[in-house]
């Protein structure tokens, strides 16, 4: 998930015709390209306006409008005061007419990407040790899988069997 800041106070959003600022458009559209599946807009500095509702729903429209324009999801779009907290952890008294889950708690119902573990093993070496003639030790990242001392493995390159030593 991405969660995009959008600075409520530098947005003229007492225009019908409210234009995001080119911060706010390029990190979603950075966020869409890299395919994060959860873009979550988090409008923040609530607290510091005088109609902090009517503020929140025009920014709201205006990113839902740029989200459909550029192609993207949007997961939620949260209203809150980092300062004081409001919608961060729990529903805000301060924004009784937000009925949404508060940032933190939505993020944490987001479904993450599937665990790598249960897929099958590939360990693609990066660098072979040969500490003496006696030893030879392969180095890189388990990139799926999961891999134990006994197991036995193929070598891709050679399409010969090995057994995992240590």
């Amino acid at each position: 998930a991405a969660v995009v800041l959008v600075d409520a106070i530098k947005l003229d959003w007492k225009n019908p015709n409210l234009e995001l600022l080119p911060q706010t458009r390029r990190h979603a559209l950075l966020a869409h390209l890299l395919r994060v599946p959860s873009i979550v807009f988090a409008v923040n500095k609530i607290d510091a306006l005088e109609q902090p509702q009517g503020a929140y729903e025009t920014v709201r429209d205006a990113l839902l409008a740029f989200a459909r324009e550029a192609g993207m999801e949007v997961a939620a779009v949260v209203p809150v005061s980092a300062l004081r907290g409001d919608n961060i952890l729990t529903n805000s008294t301060q924004t009784p007419w937000f009925s949404g889950l508060p940032l933190v708690p939505y993020l944490e119902t987001i479904e993450v990407a599937s665990d790598r573990t249960s897929q099958q093993m590939r360990f693609p070496v990066q660098w072979v040790n040969r500490a003496s003639l006696d030893f030879r030790g392969f180095s890189g990242t388990v990139a799926s899988g999961i891999v134990k001392v006994g197991d036995d493995v193929l070598v891709a390159a050679s399409r010969k069997p090995a057994k995992i030593a240590q």
